[in-house]
């Protein structure tokens, strides 16, 4: 479970900066607000870590497909 929340930690980071770079703010500002959104609902709502890194996954893929199709990774 730490493995896989620490892949899907670094993974989403890395695309948010990297599609700041690349395509501007606009996207990655939404995705960080739901983030911030998710790592607040886990711990004003007691839902446990795990709902929390299925979200982090959810937005890390979801960034996968939206830099796959502005640019190359």
């Amino acid at each position: 479970m730490i493995v896989f929340g620490s892949i899907a930690l670094v993974g989403f980071w890395y695309l948010v900066v990297r599609l700041w770079f690349f395509g501007g703010p606009k996207v990655p500002l939404l995705f960080i607000g739901l983030w911030v959104l998710a790592f607040v609902a886990v711990g004003t709502w007691e839902l446990g870590g795990h709902v929390f890194v299925g979200i982090e996954a959810v937005l890390a893929l979801s960034l996968i497909v939206i830099c796959g199709f502005r640019e190359p990774l």
